[in-house]
């Protein structure tokens, strides 16, 4: 089955690294990338979010919050340590820059078991 994905990254090697990561990951489809949350907001809904975590007060913006409610799984990305956030209940990865392939690859794999138990839940088959 393939997937949708998206990038929300102010870093453009960070960038590159996950346009990078997602071309090496036969079953993902980047649909869409760009720098900011308020940009974000108007794109199409994917199936996996890669967003980027500059601050606590990330989580206090209203767009950022709404962006989170739209899509079904987020992967946080961030240079601080995944102690110092709260996640919502959709956020089925963290990676702390700089990550690896293993690391993504392993946030990946969170990202189908979450898709797999949605999909098994909704009477649907995986």
């Amino acid at each position: 089955m393939e997937y949708t994905c998206a990038i929300i990254e102010e870093a453009p090697l960070s960038e590159a690294i996950l346009r990078k990561y997602i071309g090496q990951t036969g079953f993902l489809e980047l649909s869409w990338e760009c720098s900011s949350v308020a940009d974000a907001i108007t794109k199409d809904r994917v199936d996996l979010l890669f967003l980027e975590m500059l601050s606590n007060n990330s989580q206090k913006d209203a767009s950022f919050n709404q962006l989170i409610k739209v899509h079904t799984c987020v992967i946080l990305t961030s240079v601080y340590p995944k102690e110092s956030w709260n996640f919502p209940a959709n956020v089925v990865a963290f990676l702390t820059k700089p990550f690896s392939f293993t690391s993504y690859m392993e946030a990946i794999e969170a990202f189908i078991e979450t898709m797999d138990r949605q999909s098994y839940g909704s009477g649907l088959p995986s």
